[in-house]
């Protein structure tokens, strides 16, 4: 028997039924139990998805559910699921609307009725009279699943120009000037918009967007989402001035934050910035790193009854996520390529190691979960993509080429288990499962190949990872333009922002600094570290050792038996020069931007 995590243990314990309370729910615990359990009685499903910190979803567990008359009317109307959507985020995206939990009413084959969020027992109960009662019709006119059917409104952007204008505008119309973020109602913690912002203005000039992100950055920071004396930051806040935080502190809110503070620090020049992602890496590695495994936990949770008693004890969630641990050693890479803190590295290294050794499924890819030194559960597109690019993070890092070698061949071969035509799918096609077997290329893990491809290209000189990220990117702009045309399609707010960071990545070439030198040498070493100073959000980094890598090298005209360390600085698979001293190097990335101005993007 597969041991559980103490994450699902706590669940389990928390919402156990109450002496003296209605009969528990008898919940199905997977889709394909749901669904053959309802074609076998032709009753409707009821899913139910929160994640543990949610506090609507936690009253739904403790007092909706456990009312009698609301525990009759689930059981005797429909076929009950309950599923994490951490472990099954397939299905999660799938019927997320404005926010947790989800709670949709679906047809026995799994297509959707309706859906609401959080409910009292006794709208609850309504809706389950109600659909009873209409459940013939309504299961006919949703015999089409709604992501298929033509909605009106407005128009579908054509082109990439279209399409990086809506992104653009978006924001501009979203953005809350008075405290930063985007809307004015609860607020996330905003890392794809900021990441868009940043990028804006540094690649595109843009001082609308750097003053964007600056409001949201110093909001945010002064905010209670922002715990400045524990470190870290919470999840969400419930008020638009970042206060009211939801009592949870989660691994992936803790490196994405970190990678993004560290990015603006870069190209603004704000300590501040580069302090608020040391401290939340630091509370991660204090909080959340287990020795013993090699990992981190997923975060902590405060009993939402008690915010003000921070001596309360938080309970531990689902142990190991692959993708969460990943972005954190991403993040904590970005913070030793500016303090070079060891801590950071090994911590980095243990986690790469970790996933690549006990993540692996036997049929190809990295699972969601680690359990037990284990994979566990189905593997998703996004674990993928941010395994492959973590590698080569690692790979300039340390400047070995094993990283990225690993890298190269994993998206030859792991990777392309997710293709499906033109694009890449939520899911490969012999693992879908009945509420998720419906085709989805998410935009946002598409975008990221995207720019992975051209990544690759540039760090290995295979000009074919190039070609394929071209087509990619062509059959990217053909969906995300389909999806934008949706009036109410959430990708506007979740998936847009990465799809038009790519695209003017892909408009306007990151830099490229390759090093030439011996392994032990101290001046290439100084080489290397000055190329560090370019902001890494925008510039890849590798080093080449000219007795392992002649061949790689004298592409770039270098000559292998020249003894001195030498730093080309390229866009693409073109060189635009060379720097051998490390002032030079540190100061040439000014100067190529406004070359690169005045000149155009490249086509």
């Amino acid at each position: 028997m597969r041991a559980r995590s103490l994450g699902a243990i706590i669940f389990l314990f928390a919402f156990a039924p109450r002496a003296g309370a209605a009969e528990p729910i008898s919940w199905k615990g997977s889709d394909r139990e749901a669904v053959e359990a309802a074609q076998a009685v032709h009753k409707p499903i009821l899913l139910f998805m929160s994640p543990a910190w949610s506090t609507w979803g936690q009253r739904m567990e403790h007092d909706t559910f456990r009312d009698p008359r609301a525990a009759a009317a689930v059981s005797g109307h429909a076929v009950p699921i309950r599923l994490d959507p951490d472990l099954r985020p397939d299905i999660a995206t799938r019927f997320l609307r404005r926010g947790w939990p989800i709670t949709a009413f679906l047809t026995e084959t799994g297509v959707e009725i309706s859906s609401a969020e959080s409910l009292d027992a006794d709208r609850l109960v309504a809706l389950l009279d109600s659909l009873a009662k209409v459940y013939d019709a309504k299961k006919a006119a949703a015999a089409r699943p709604a992501e298929s059917a033509a909605e009106p409104g407005a128009s579908a952007p054509g082109n990439e120009a279209q399409l990086l204008t809506l992104v653009e505008e978006w924001h501009k119309k979203e953005h809350d000037r008075k405290h930063g973020g985007f809307g004015t109602g609860t607020k996330l913690l905003p890392v794809e918009s900021l990441e868009f912002a940043l990028i804006e203005a540094d690649a595109a000039a843009n001082a609308e967007f750097d003053r964007m992100a600056s409001k949201t950055l110093d909001g945010l920071l002064k905010g209670a989402i922002h715990d400045s004396a524990g470190g870290g930051f919470y999840h969400a806040a419930r008020e638009r001035d970042w206060s009211g935080p939801t009592r949870a502190k989660l691994l992936e809110d803790q490196a994405r934050m970190a990678q993004t503070l560290l990015a603006a620090e870069q190209l603004g020049g704000r300590p501040e910035y580069a302090d608020a992602a040391k401290s939340a890496l630091r509370y991660a590695l204090a909080r959340l790193w287990s020795e013993k495994d090699g990992l981190f936990r997923q975060g902590q949770v405060w009993p939402e009854s008690d915010p003000k008693k921070p001596a309360t004890r938080p309970s531990l969630l689902h142990p190991f996520l692959t993708g969460a641990n990943l972005e954190t050693a991403r993040a904590l890479l970005y913070a030793h390529s500016q303090s070079v803190d060891p801590t950071f590295l090994d911590r980095a290294r243990c986690v790469v190691k970790t996933v690549s050794a006990q993540g692996r499924l036997k049929d190809g890819g990295i699972a969601r979960e680690i359990q037990g030194g284990r994979p566990s559960g189905i593997t998703y597109l996004e674990d993928q993509v941010i395994f492959a690019v973590t590698l080569l993070d690692l790979a300039e890092a340390t400047h070995r080429i094993e990283p990225l070698d690993e890298a190269a061949n994993f998206v030859g071969t792991d990777l392309a288990l997710f293709k499906d035509g033109p694009l890449y799918a939520d899911v490969p096609a012999a693992r879908r499962t009945p509420l998720a077997r419906d085709t989805r290329y998410p935009l946002a893990e598409n975008a990221r190949i995207v720019v992975l491809l051209r990544r690759l290209a540039d760090l290995t000189g295979v000009s074919e990872h190039r070609e394929a990220a071209d087509a990619l990117q062509s059959q990217l702009v053909k969906q995300a333009s389909a999806v934008a045309g949706r009036p109410r399609a959430r990708a506007t707010q979740y998936g847009l922002p990465i799809v038009g960071s790519a695209l003017i990545l892909a408009k306007r070439e990151p830099f490229h600094i390759t090093l030439v030198g011996p392994a032990g040498s101290t001046e290439a070493a100084k080489l290397f570290e000055a190329g560090h100073s370019w902001p890494n959000s925008t510039t890849y980094l590798q080093w080449l050792d000219p007795k392992t890598d002649r061949a790689r090298v004298e592409r770039l005209g270098y000559d292998p038996d020249t003894p001195e360390p030498t730093a080309y600085v390229c866009q693409g698979l073109v060189c635009l020069t060379a720097a051998r001293d490390p002032d030079k190097l540190r100061s040439l990335r000014n100067e190529l931007t406004r070359r690169r101005s005045a000149i155009g993007s490249a086509p």
